[in-house]
């Protein structure tokens, strides 16, 4: 059964609470297929607990082959402030240690590379000339 205010696809959940001051969070993880089912079970575990938290919008993990040995796998969390994302933040790190297991701990070992970013959206209603429009 699903929660409330998520979507029925299974690799996105969407809160309904849409905020225009909202702050996206990406990391980007490209790791060899041996390590795939750790992996992806680190992370399931993680945005799990995101999904609870205060602020939560929405995520999203995609997963693409990049070579015969390796995977990238890209999740993307929006929250409703960059407020809401650093008390997410610390909600994660207090879960991991009392798991004594965390994703800074795992990726070394999983991953061959790590790339981690905040960022804000586009303004959703751009001008109509072709051209991005970007509020501060």
């Amino acid at each position: 059964m699903r929660r409330p205010g998520t979507s029925a696809h299974s690799g996105a959940h969407v809160n309904s609470e849409a905020d225009p001051s909202a702050t996206v969070h990406i990391d980007r993880f490209y790791a060899q297929k041996e390590h795939l089912r750790e992996l992806l079970d680190a992370i399931g575990d993680t945005h799990s607990s995101l999904r609870d938290l205060p602020g939560f919008l929405r995520d999203l993990i995609v997963i693409r082959t990049a070579t015969q040995w390796a995977v990238e796998i890209v999740t993307i969390v929006e929250w409703g402030s960059s407020r809401a994302m650093e008390d997410a933040r610390q909600a994660v790190r207090d879960l991991a240690s009392v798991r004594y297991l965390s994703m800074q701990s795992l990726t070394p070992r999983l991953c061959a590379q790590v790339g981690r970013g905040d960022y804000r959206p586009l303004n959703p209603n751009p001008p109509h000339n072709n051209e991005t429009s970007m509020s501060p």
